[in-house]
């Protein structure tokens, strides 16, 4: 009777950890990866990033270094409204993640949007960093709460 309790009791354990390692993998995230120009799907959403090249702000916005600005090519491919927006974005290079700057630069720039289904916007956006022309420079691109996706897209924008 003992062994037998001593068996349940086993399984009871290896069906709790197989449970816990299912519930993990479910919910890791998956990376998708691409190079600037290609299209790549997070959630409902299709994008396209590009590097739009370097500038120093205006006078009511100055960058401690300059403002690395990439081009947003956006689809919703959803059957509903979802909103997209800037915070969406980080540039990644070697030694940290970046959030993009918020200012009014041009009529494109990303704040927070709505994006209806199936037609496509673009935007623009910038970052704040010590520009070096060897760096790798990548965007990775994450999926608001509402889009419900574990998809973490990362776009080589330059010296892939």
């Amino acid at each position: 009777m003992i062994k037998f309790g001593l068996v349940i009791f086993l399984c009871v354990i290896f069906a709790s950890i197989g449970a816990g390692v299912y519930t993990y993998n479910l919910y890791l995230p998956n990376y998708l990866f691409a190079e600037a120009g290609e299209s790549i799907q997070v959630g409902p959403i299709k994008y396209i990033v590009t590097y739009e090249g370097q500038h120093n702000g205006n006078e009511e916005l100055r960058p401690e270094n300059s403002f690395f600005m990439i081009r947003i090519t956006a689809e919703n491919l959803g059957s509903e409204t979802t909103k997209i927006s800037g915070g969406q974005f980080h540039l990644l290079d070697d030694n940290e993640k970046m959030r993009p700057i918020f200012g009014e630069f041009t009529e494109e720039d990303l704040f927070l949007h709505d994006l209806e289904p199936k037609k496509s916007q673009t935007y623009t956006t910038q970052f704040d960093i010590d520009f070096d022309e060897e760096k790798t420079y990548k965007v990775g691109i994450t999926a608001r709460k509402d889009q419900s996706s574990i998809d973490i897209a990362i776009v080589c924008v330059l010296n892939c």
